[in-house]
């Protein structure tokens, strides 16, 4: 496309000066015939430079953004299969078992639900360089998976023994329901994000 609307540019470019060429090859004044194509050819000279800088910057700029989307590919398909292991946990216990939820026993205990190895934290300011969907979804998405990630960690940090559901320290059963409660909520509403955020990374790769 670059490539095409410089051609475009040259061509249009004689064609404007085609009368004035034709008009000094046709004439004796060979000195102002070359004075005026040394113009033209500094002219032609810099049309080049400076759409030669213009397309780098346009390549890399679409090459950056498109390995980072890549990332983003991939660490939102790992995301959608943690977010829905979770969601399924969930659902597996009813109000009066909740409590068995996040014990230090549990295999996912350690596990947060976004680090700060997060591509989120590496690129954030890079996310807003997308167009406004994609970067939107983005921006909302991970939100949503901060939020969970408070609320786990506060259930975390108000839990009396991490081995016994029955010991709370004055942290309420019902507080606690909340509390994971709120991270179903944004567990569906983040996974109901991924197929329109997938389904725009990969429209960014364009045509290979």
């Amino acid at each position: 496309m670059i490539e095409l609307m410089f051609l475009i540019l040259v061509v249009y470019f004689i064609k404007l000066n085609q009368h004035f060429l034709v008009s000094f090859i046709m004439s004796n004044d060979l000195i102002s015939f070359f004075l005026q194509t040394q113009l033209i050819g500094v002219i032609i000279g810099g049309a080049l430079t400076l759409f030669s800088s213009y397309y780098i910057f346009f390549i890399t700029r679409r090459d950056e953004l498109r390995a980072i989307g890549r990332g983003f590919s991939i660490e939102l398909e790992i995301q959608q299969d943690w977010i829905q292991h979770w969601i399924e946990k969930i659902n597996r216990y009813n109000d009066a078992n909740f409590t068995e939820l996040f014990l230090s026993n549990d295999q996912d205990y350690h596990r947060p639900f976004i680090s700060e190895e997060s591509l989120y934290y590496v690129f954030r300011k890079e996310i807003f360089k997308f167009d406004k969907e994609l970067a939107g979804n983005l921006f909302r998405f991970y939100s949503l998976l901060k939020g969970a990630e408070e609320s786990r960690r506060y259930i975390i940090a108000n839990r009396g023994d991490r081995y016994s559901p029955g010991e709370h320290l004055g942290f309420q059963p019902q507080e606690q329901k909340n509390s994971i409660l709120h991270i179903k909520r944004n567990f569906d509403q983040g996974i109901n994000l991924i197929p329109n955020i997938m389904s725009l990374l990969k429209s960014l790769q364009g045509n290979k």
